[in-house]
């Protein structure tokens, strides 16, 4: 178990699968199980992972991705660039009490570039029309903690949490509010440093489930 690289290409990639050469001890006595290298334009990812244990498996990644742009159309037409974003992982899953119990924790940090946001405004003749553009620059990190114990055959215990950092780093030229955008038509604000919407900074989750067989063929599930 010496790993495995692979590159792809489609199109314009190729692809070669083969084993790596073993170095550094041979990979670490062939624990590290297997790595990937995927080049595509401007989308890389480099996934490792190492098995401490036959119950615990450490993982790491590197991603780096992109939305593509395109056009807006409003009183006045507008394009916007591609979205590009560096995403870094890291984490552990491991197991207990003969498979009863699991436990994964991950962390992430990631940065994006010409974030596209679409933004609201009121003309001066007082018509409100929304546009997307290239406006800031984010960064998004966090923790994220799950599990679950199987308490019998029939019942199992899952549980999620996950703390969560997802601000602007840059957005000079935000939208108002609503307000401002009535009082003031086109205003702007600097939103540099402020959360970004629909991003909790807690969030988490518990659930008991049942499931027993009621015949040769049937399961119930609660």
């Amino acid at each position: 178990q010496f790993g495995f690289g692979v590159w792809q290409k489609s199109g314009r990639h190729t692809s070669i699968n083969g084993p790596v050469l073993p170095t550094f001890d041979d990979l670490v006595a062939g624990r590290i199980e297997r790595w990937r290298l995927l080049h595509a334009g401007v989308r890389d990812t480099v996934n490792l992972q190492f098995r401490a244990s036959d119950d615990v498996m450490v993982y790491a990644s590197y991603a780096k991705g992109f939305k593509a742009g395109g056009f807006a159309f409003g009183p006045s037409a507008s394009v916007f660039d591609p979205e590009t974003v560096d995403a870094f992982g890291a984490g552990v899953k491991a197991s207990f009490l003969d498979g009863r119990a699991t436990v994964n924790l991950a962390a992430f940090h990631s940065k994006y570039k010409n974030l596209q946001e679409a933004s609201y405004t009121i003309l001066q003749s007082g018509v409100p029309f929304a546009t997307i553009a290239n406006v800031a620059t984010s960064k998004v990190q966090g923790i994220e903690l799950g599990g679950s114990f199987r308490i019998s055959q029939a019942l199992q215990l899952t549980f999620d949490l996950a703390y969560l950092d997802s601000k602007y780093t840059s957005y000079p030229l935000g939208p108002c509010t609503s307000l401002g955008n009535f009082t003031t038509p086109n205003c702007t604000q600097d939103l540099s440093g402020t959360r970004r919407a629909y991003a909790p900074q807690w969030s988490g989750s518990a659930g008991l489930s049942y499931r027993a067989p009621i015949a040769s063929e049937f399961d119930i599930s609660l």
